[in-house]
C-alpha cells in the first residue's frame, strides 16, 4: 500500500508542478490539510471539461477516476458535479487545471501513478435513486467477471455514507428448472463436478438441479427447456412454472436465477446423452 501524503501537502506539490510546466492552476475550494479528497477540474483550451476524483483500489494505491465520464461535458455541467460532491463533503479539495485533458501525457503530469486514470462511470451503469455510482473499473474478465465499483448510498438514519468501495462479480442471468414427475412423486436431479466445492470443503461432485446461463437471444423459459434437454435428456411436460427470481450470494454476486417446475416422465433416464450427467429420480422422503 502506497503511504499517504496529507491532502494539504499534496496540492501544495501539484501547484509546484503545473508552474514547473506552466500549466495553469487554481485552488476553487480549500479542504481538509489533513485527509480532504481532492477532485481536479480540467479546463480544455478546446472547450468541455473533465472532473477527476482520487480514489484508492482495493490493494491501497492511489488512483483517478473520470468522474464526469470519458468524454469532456460543458464547464456547466462539470460544476453542477463539483457542487453536488462539495454539498455531500464540506471537506473536499477543488483544483482547476488547464489542460490537455484528451492526451493521457498531460494527465499524468499531475497524476503521476503507474496506472493513471483507470476508471469511468459506464454507460450501462445501474440507476436506483438511493445509490450513486462514482467509478467503476474492470478488475478481472474471463469465465467470470469483477468490476471494483466506488459508490454511496442513502442511509436509515438519513443522508449518505460515505465513499465505498466494493468488488461485484458479474455473471448475469441464468434459469433453473426443478424437474417434477408425478407419476413417481420424484424430482429429476443431475450429478455435476463443480471445482468451486473442493474449495468450500465439499465433494466437488455435487447434486443439482438443471441449470443454465441465459444468453441475450433467449428468455429464461427458453433457457430452462433448452438445459432440461441437453443435461436430463427430458422434455418438459406442459408449460413451465414459475416460482421465483432468485439471488443466491447478492453481497457479491449479480447474478438473478429464475427458478421453474416442470413436470416430466423419468422413466427410464438416467443419463444425458449429450453431457453424459448421471441423472438422480429422488423420492420426496429422499429430500428431506
Amino acid at each position: 500500500m502506497e503511504p499517504r501524503l496529507k491532502s494539504g501537502i499534496w496540492v501544495q506539490a501539484l501547484i509546484r508542478r503545473c508552474d514547473r510546466a506552466a500549466i495553469g492552476v487554481a485552488v476553487v475550494a480549500h479542504g481538509d490539510v489533513d485527509a480532504g479528497a481532492i477532485l481536479l477540474k480540467l479546463s480544455g483550451r478546446g472547450g468541455g471539461c473533465t472532473v477527476l476524483a482520487q480514489t484508492r483500489r482495493a490493494d491501497g494505491e492511489a488512483v483517478w477516476m473520470r468522474a464526469t465520464g470519458p468524454v469532456p461535458v460543458a464547464e456547466a455541467d462539470a460544476d453542477a458535479y463539483i457542487a453536488r460532491q462539495r454539498g455531500r463533503d464540506p471537506d473536499l479539495w477543488v483544483i482547476e487545471i488547464e489542460s490537455d485533458q484528451a492526451n493521457p501525457c498531460s494527465i499524468r503530469l499531475f497524476c503521476p501513478n503507474r496506472r493513471g486514470v483507470v476508471m469511468t462511470v459506464k454507460p450501462s451503469a445501474p440507476a436506483h435513486p438511493d445509490v450513486e455510482i462514482l467509478g467503476i473499473e474492470t478488475g478481472f474478465s474471463r469465465h467470470l467477471g469483477v468490476d471494483v465499483v466506488r459508490f454511496r448510498h442513502r442511509l436509515f438514519a438519513g443522508g449518505w455514507s460515505d465513499e465505498r468501495v466494493f468488488d461485484v462479480i458479474r455473471r448475469g442471468e441464468a434459469a433453473a428448472v426443478l424437474l417434477y414427475d408425478p407419476e413417481r412423486d420424484s424430482v429429476v436431479l443431475v450429478e455435476q463436478f463443480r471445482l468451486a466445492a473442493l474449495f468450500a470443503g465439499r465433494s466437488p461432485w455435487q447434486v443439482e438441479g438443471v441449470a443454465g446461463l441465459v444468453d441475450t437471444d433467449e428468455t429464461p423459459e427458453e433457457v430452462a427447456r433448452r438445459e432440461t434437454r441437453e443435461e436430463a435428456n427430458l422434455d418438459p411436460l406442459g408449460p413451465l412454472l414459475p416460482i421465483q427470481i432468485v439471488l443466491p450470494a447478492s453481497g457479491s454476486l449479480d447474478e438473478a436465477i429464475h427458478l421453474f417446475c416442470g413436470r416430466v416422465d423419468s422413466r427410464g433416464r438416467r443419463r444425458s446423452p449429450t453431457e453424459k450427467l448421471p441423472l438422480r429420480p429422488s423420492g420426496r422422503r429422499g429430500l428431506g
